[in-house]
Parts: structure tokens; C-alpha cells; sequence
């Protein structure tokens, strides 16, 4: 049976009542962030077409080593920000295997297994504005963050989208970027390395 658009709003409302509570962990921002990106999905049967305009769905994977001590970041070259690898959605409705995919095709790691967070893998929730770029309009990215983990950190390798590739310390993380979705990335991991 093929994953469908209701799949993932199931998927979406188990995301809400498993982060929607931790106040160290935004749960405010959250809770508004779920609700828009939740509507968003409902009401756009397009949602996961890079050719919607105003906006579509990304997925992402947050990827660790197996004890938590590191996370993998790529320099994006568009973008020139470190952050977590990821991509279009182009049609898949099930953004949890487009981070799969896309978490293999960018960092070389062919290991890569979702971390059991039940009810779901789906660990973080994120829209933020693409600026525009050459022939590209301006949009946003409805962005589902997944948590894999990697046994084989050195497996690595730079592809033609990374500036650079490399694994970091969640101290080391919280250096690199100045972003906040960032921050809150690495503060949910931190809350889970200490509370699996």
C-alpha cells in the first residue's frame, strides 16, 4: 500500500503530541510551527511539488553517530550555512525516505538507519524562506528533520552540493551556526542522548 499525503499527517500529528510539551525545547514555537506546517499539508494537494510556487515540502536528516557524541553538517553551497543534510521532496509523498535518500546521496554513508524515537522517527519541524537564486523565485521550505544514525563516521564524502563536509561536537555544532532552528536541532539532541 503506498505511502499517501494522509500518511504523513498521521505521521505529523503523532510528531505533535511527542514534542509539543518540553518547555526547554521551544514548545511554544513548535506547537505554531506544527499547526502551520500541519495546515500547509491539509489543504495543499501539491505540498510535495518542487513546481508549487509559494512553497513545498523538504526533507531532512539529522544524522549522529550511534552514541550521540557527534552530528554530521554540510557547508551548503547555496545557502553558505552549515546544516543538516537534505532535499526536495520532488513528488514523494513520504518525506521520511526523501531524508533517507537524500542523507545517503549527500554524505556517502550507506548505514544510515532512522533512530527509534516512537511514535516516529520525525524529529524536528521547521519553514523557513528560501531567498530567491538565478531563475528560482523565492520560497518556503516546509522542512520534516529526521534522526538517523551512522557505526561508520568515516565514511564520508564531499558531494558537488557541500562546500564541506564534517562532523562536529554538539559544543562544536553550536559554534558553527548562528541560526536558531539550528540551535533548537541540537538542543533536541542533546535531550535525547540524555533521555534514551
Amino acid at each position: 500500500m503506498p505511502f499517501t499525503r494522509e500518511n504523513f499527517l498521521r505521521e505529523l500529528n503523532q510528531y505533535g503530541k511527542k514534542w509539543g510539551h518540553p518547555p526547554s525545547l521551544a514548545a511554544d514555537e513548535q506547537r505554531e510551527v506544527f499547526q502551520r506546517f500541519y495546515d500547509f499539508v491539509a489543504t495543499e494537494p501539491e505540498c510535495f511539488s518542487r513546481s508549487l510556487l509559494s512553497g513545498h515540502v523538504t526533507g531532512s536528516a539529522v544524522i549522529v553517530t550511534q552514541n550521540f557524541s557527534k552530528v554530521l553538517l554540510t557547508h551548503h553551497r547555496k545557502l553558505n550555512e552549515w546544516l543538516q543534510l537534505g532535499g526536495h521532496a520532488d513528488g514523494d509523498p513520504e518525506p521520511a525516505q526523501v531524508a533517507l535518500r537524500e542523507g545517503e546521496e549527500e554524505s556517502g554513508l550507506q548505514d544510515l538507519r532512522f533512530v527509534p524515537l516512537a511514535p516516529t522517527s520525525l524529529f524536528d519541524l521547521d519553514i523557513h524562506w528560501i531567498p530567491p537564486h538565478k531563475k528560482d523565485l523565492g520560497h518556503f521550505h516546509y522542512d520534516a528533520r529526521y534522526l538517523l544514525s551512522t557505526h561508520h563516521e568515516s565514511g564520508i564524502r564531499i558531494t558537488e552540493e557541500s562546500k564541506d563536509l564534517r562532523w562536529f561536537t554538539l559544543e562544536e555544532a553550536y559554534a558553527q551556526s548562528t541560526q536558531w532552528s539550528m540551535h533548537r536541532l541540537f538542543d533536541k539532541l542533546k535531550y535525547v542522548r540524555e533521555n534514551l
